[in-house]
This record gives structure tokens, C-alpha cells and sequence, in this order.
């Protein structure tokens, strides 16, 4: 008995060990990178010598322990900037670096393998203007983002300036509502805008697009996904970067033009209502560098006060620099939350260079009816496709959504018939992690929410 009894004191003090020590920033790679994360799987573009070029893109699926090499079909994966999730593929964002942005034709990349491997996306010829010694310019992408199925790619026009190298004017946001065969142009800068400039942003959720200026306004995509609208409410005559959104809110860092020094106006500001409205959520003198969400947590890096955690999305902040050293200097360039409940950040935490991890705080999402008799899943657990049936009124979209045990999206899907009744929707799964979620059915008036496992 009393061999037992010390075991498990022994056993609970090792878990209590082990909790304290996920619960502070840990140090799991030493090189200058940028990190993204997709699912639970962790991305990091490493630079050499000193930061500055890009290099190799690696991969873990283990925390950091272990990493892999990512490949392109035919040679090492070039430079990547963002990775954003399709429902059926992965999708990244080439880092144009250097001479790239004169005289390589505009792509984007795409994985159907979670990030391990990927191909190009070759964009229409047009938008590739080889530069000469006559008027010409090439397209150079500066953001993607998803809205359900549909690809946004903000473009910007590059030409050759004669003292300072390469100069931008105008720019562009495509659209491709079938896997990048057909684009069109959903937005002219110059056109909305009445202005000539470059470096685009878009974040996006099931509601809307939001597309920035970095150097001028912010644009809302109208609800037919057809037109563009320019925000008010918000700041002008500065610029926006970075951008981030989740299912409930969008949040933009916003940094007005230099004046003498003066940095008393940079903020965060955040919208409950899809862009519309606004309001400062990270006051005045705190640039934000680095913004990740999910809808049960936010975290922020700013050059003022490092790192910020909310757990109501904005409306209470605490420090979030803990580490096992000792030092105040902290600058996360990079950030990312994974759907098991890590949150990865890359840049210089108390003094020291690298990628790191911690365990996110625990968050009690208060769940509605989630045993509920008017929607069943067949099978439960699943594998790779779970088919949803339901009830639906007529003339009424319905919202699909999946979410982790965290509050993290990792699926969103509409129904738009106009047929009522019984419906059997068909979900395909294949690329989400086995795990636990919630299955959400949403209209304007109530949301219904299962359980639903994930199994192979």
C-alpha cells in the first residue's frame, strides 16, 4: 500500500512538473525562422546568413522534436510567405525575393498533402509582363486568403525604378471559385481607390473579405461577392499590417505615417460585425507586429510590451512573456495556434533567438444542446467522410461548422438551397486530424451543436 501511495504522489508531481513547464514559452529550435500553423501541423521558413535570406521550409508534426524537409514536385519548395487552409487542399504564398518580383511569372502553391509536398498554380499570362527596356511591369502576389471555397489573391504591379531599384503601382484582387482554373477580378485599387499604390492585405471569414491598403483605407467585400465597399469608422492616412480574423471577429494593426517620430497613434483595432464597425482594443504606443486567433483565444506580439493573451478576444489582455529565462526584451515576429492547443511563435523571446512553444491557458466554451435529437451523424466516429443529416427551413442558408475542443474552426460550409425539409449533407474529413469536435448548425436564429468523433 504505501509502495502505491508513493507512486502516485510521484506520478502526480511528474504531471504537475510537466504542466508548469508547458505552460511557459520553451525554446525548440535555435535557427531565425518564420512559423505558420495549419491543424497541428508546424511550418518554419528558416533564413541564413543573419536573418535575411530565405532558405529551406521544414516541417513537425511533433512539437518541434523532429522535423521534415517540405519538397515542390519537381525541387525543394521555393520561399513561402502565408499558408491558409481550403477545404480540400492547402495553399501558400510564394516569397518573391529580390529580382523574383521582375522576372518570374506570379504563382501560387498548393498541397494536397498537408504542406509535405506541393505544385504551382500557374496564374493567366497577362498578369506576367517580362521587364524590358519599354514601358512593362510584372504582377507580384502580396496576399491570399479563402472565404468557404473560393481563392482571394491580391496582386500588385512591380516596374524598375532608375536610382531605387524596384518601385509599385496599382494592384489587383482575383478571384477563383474553382480551384485556380478561372480567375477574374473582383477589385482594381486605382478604380475603388483613386490612388496608385501596392502591398495589399486580406483576412476573411464565412461572412465577408476584408482587403487593406497598407498604405491607405480598408474594403469590405459586399455580401454578393461581387463589389467592394471602403470601410469607415476606422483610421485612414496610414497603414494596416498585419491582419487577422476568426469566425466572430476581425482584427487589424494599424500604424499611421511617420511624422517626426511620433508613434502615439499605433493600435490594434478589432470588429465584431464583419468590418463594419470598430473599435481599439490595444491602445495607444503599442505596435503590433504579430496577430493569431481562434475564436476561444487571442494573441498578440507587440514591440512596446512583447507578448499580450486575451481570453475574450480583446477585451481583457495579461502579459504572455513567460519563459524559463529571466530578461524583458521580446520580439515575436511570427505566430501561430495549432488545433491541439499550442501556440507557436518565432523571433527573439527574453533575449533569446528561435522557435518557441507553449500550452494555451484552458478555456471553458460554454457549448448549446450538444446532444440534440434534430441532427444525427452517420458513421460516428468517422474516418474521412461523416454524412450530416438535418432540418432546414426553405429560403434559409444554413452554416456547417467544426470546430476543435478549443474553439478553433477548422471547417465551415454553407447550405444555400431553397428547398426544405429532411437534408443529408455529405462532409469530407480526410484532412482534418483525428480528435474530438463539435459539429455546429447554424441559421440567423439558433445554432445547434453535436459531437462528433474523428477515427482512422
Amino acid at each position: 500500500m504505501r509502495n502505491i501511495l508513493i507512486a502516485l504522489i510521484f506520478a502526480w508531481c511528474s504531471l504537475t512538473t510537466l504542466y508548469a513547464q508547458d505552460s511557459i514559452w520553451k525554446r525548440i529550435d535555435t535557427s531565425c525562422a518564420t512559423i505558420a500553423v495549419v491543424g497541428t501541423r508546424l511550418f518554419a521558413q528558416y533564413y541564413y546568413p543573419n536573418c535575411f535570406a530565405p532558405r529551406n521550409i521544414m516541417f513537425s508534426d511533433d512539437r518541434g522534436i523532429s522535423w521534415r524537409l517540405v519538397t515542390h514536385s519537381t525541387k525543394l519548395a521555393p520561399d513561402i510567405t502565408k499558408i491558409v487552409r481550403h477545404p480540400k487542399y492547402l495553399l501558400a504564398l510564394p516569397d518573391y525575393f529580390g529580382e523574383k518580383i521582375l522576372y518570374e511569372p506570379p504563382t501560387l502553391l498548393r498541397s494536397y498533402t498537408n504542406g509535405a509536398t506541393w505544385d504551382s498554380v500557374a496564374l493567366p499570362q497577362k498578369y506576367y509582363q517580362r521587364f524590358n527596356d519599354s514601358l512593362g511591369g510584372n504582377y507580384s502576389p502580396d496576399d491570399v486568403t479563402i472565404k468557404d471555397t473560393s481563392i482571394f489573391l491580391a496582386l500588385s504591379k512591380a516596374w524598375i525604378l532608375p536610382a531605387d531599384g524596384v518601385g509599385f503601382y496599382g494592384g489587383i484582387i482575383l478571384r477563383s471559385e474553382n480551384d485556380g482554373v478561372i480567375w477574374d477580378t473582383t477589385y482594381s485599387v486605382k478604380n475603388v481607390l483613386d490612388v496608385d499604390l501596392y502591398q495589399q492585405r486580406l483576412a476573411a471569414n464565412p461572412s465577408t473579405v476584408l482587403a487593406i491598403k497598407a498604405d491607405q483605407a480598408m474594403v469590405q467585400l459586399s455580401n454578393n461577392d461581387k463589389d467592394w465597399k471602403i470601410v469607415d469608422g476606422i483610421p485612414t492616412q496610414g497603414r494596416y499590417n498585419p491582419l487577422a480574423s476568426n469566425t466572430k471577429h476581425f482584427f487589424a494593426a494599424y500604424q499611421p505615417y511617420s511624422s517626426g517620430g511620433n508613434i502615439t497613434k499605433k493600435a490594434l483595432w478589432r470588429s465584431n460585425n464583419q468590418g463594419t464597425e470598430w473599435s481599439m482594443i490595444v491602445g495607444e504606443n503599442n505596435e503590433v507586429k504579430a496577430i493569431t486567433t481562434n475564436d476561444a483565444h487571442l494573441v498578440v506580439s507587440t514591440q512596446q510590451n512583447g507578448l499580450l493573451y486575451s481570453k475574450d478576444q480583446g477585451t481583457t489582455w495579461q502579459s504572455f512573456n513567460k519563459s524559463d529565462k529571466d530578461s524583458s526584451y521580446t520580439y515575436i515576429g511570427s505566430l501561430g495556434i495549432s488545433d491541439d492547443g499550442w501556440i507557436y511563435g518565432s523571433g527573439t523571446l527574453n533575449n533569446e533567438l528561435g522557435i518557441f512553444r507553449r500550452k494555451l491557458p484552458a478555456v471553458i466554451t460554454s457549448v448549446r444542446d450538444v446532444s440534440n435529437a434534430e441532427i444525427t451523424l452517420f458513421p460516428n466516429p468517422c474516418t474521412n467522410v461523416v454524412t450530416i443529416s438535418y432540418s432546414k427551413n426553405e429560403q434559409q442558408a444554413v452554416q456547417i461548422e467544426l470546430c476543435s475542443l478549443l474553439g478553433q474552426t477548422v471547417a465551415v460550409n454553407v447550405d444555400n438551397t431553397t428547398v426544405g425539409g429532411r437534408k443529408f449533407y455529405p462532409l469530407d474529413v480526410s484532412e482534418i486530424p483525428n480528435g474530438t469536435y463539435f459539429l455546429s448548425i447554424k441559421n440567423r436564429a439558433d445554432v445547434k451543436t453535436v459531437m462528433l468523433q474523428i477515427m482512422r
